[in-house]
């Protein structure tokens, strides 16, 4: 989730790209495996990484290596993804007709700044900037 969290501007600005929700489900599933990967590597070992340009390509990089591939591939690989390993979470993303796993609910984003803020702070994660008007609205309308 920290994944999509910290790229979820460039994934918004990709809303027109008919395939960006399927390229978003694989490249940030291979990005998290990577990192879990890279966490639970012994020192003496290199971590088997999976996502292509892995610490050399930019995530941009990344997303338009993967919407070069075949569009069914991708869309395919994505369902599976989304069946066997996020349908267990999908209350930690945002709700379309479906889960959309590319980009994570504002409560779970709430829950990580508040339960592992080390995580939010390694990946550039902040909190939203408070609407001050929503604020004084909510405060001075009736219940």
């Amino acid at each position: 989730m920290s994944h999509a969290l910290a790229n979820q501007s460039f994934l918004a600005a990709k809303k027109g790209d008919v395939m960006r929700d399927y390229i978003a489900v694989v490249l940030l599933e291979f990005l998290a495996d990577d990192s879990v990967a890279a966490t639970h590597t012994p020192p003496h070992k290199e971590p088997m990484i999976r996502t292509w340009g892995k610490g050399s390509a930019s995530f941009e990089e990344q997303y338009n290596h993967y919407h070069e591939t075949d569009f069914w591939t991708v869309c395919e690989l994505s369902r599976m993804v989304e069946h066997h390993r996020l349908s267990p979470y999908s209350a930690c993303f945002e709700p379309d007709r479906m889960p959309n796993y590319g980009f994570v609910s504002k409560i779970r984003l709430e829950r990580l700044l508040a339960e592992a803020p080390e995580i939010a702070q390694e990946f550039g994660i902040e909190a939203p900037p408070v609407d001050t008007a929503q604020v004084v609205n909510s405060r001075t309308s009736p219940a």
